[in-house]
């Protein structure tokens, strides 16, 4: 049996940029999707990562948060010269994953789960003393990643390349 939303509206919050995909799937499960973005992502601009793309030069592993984190971060790092060629490369879900292939990075290790924990769980990511690891990621992101690798032993930097922004919206049509 295939589900139907006839007669349902869906409030569709992701933000402007990635909200296509499900509107169009809202709409043709036959309900009306009502988009109204609450969050909205920018770029840091690549002149403000300076020190962070020069630590990721020397970075023995480079891991990617997200979709937004491959986006703006691939963006300044090509910017900047591109990844260390011997750089081991993760990603945190196969949907970060599949955003690193179509920038050609095609060795990509991703963990069965589908958040840091499951990132973590990795062999790979069990003895990392001394090796220096990238997180590409959004300002102010979750802290657990890397400070479980800290704690492992490993040096941790940041490369954060998008900034969350409440987006200017009208919430009278939202109301209404």
């Amino acid at each position: 049996m295939t589900a139907t939303l006839a007669g349902r509206t869906v409030l569709v919050t992701r933000p402007a940029h990635q909200s296509a995909a499900l509107v169009q799937a809202i709409e043709a499960a036959g309900g009306h999707a009502y988009a109204f973005p609450a969050l909205a992502i920018e770029a840091v601009p690549v002149a403000e990562l300076g020190a962070s793309l020069a630590q990721l030069r020397a970075a023995d592993s480079v891991i990617f948060i997200s979709p937004n984190a491959v986006q703006f971060g691939m963006a300044a790092i090509r910017a900047a010269g591109g990844l260390p060629a011997a750089a081991e490369v993760y990603a945190v879900g196969p949907g970060t994953a599949r955003a690193l292939h179509e920038h050609g990075i095609s060795e990509v290790v991703v963990p069965p789960g589908h958040d840091s924990e499951a990132l973590l769980a990795l062999p790979q990511l069990q003895h990392v003393e001394g090796r220096r690891v990238t997180i590409v990621r959004g300002v102010g992101g979750r802290a657990l990643l890397a400070e479980t690798l800290a704690a492992r032993g490993a040096q941790v930097h940041f490369v954060e390349c998008y900034r969350r922004l409440r987006p200017q919206t009208d919430a009278a049509a939202l109301r209404a």
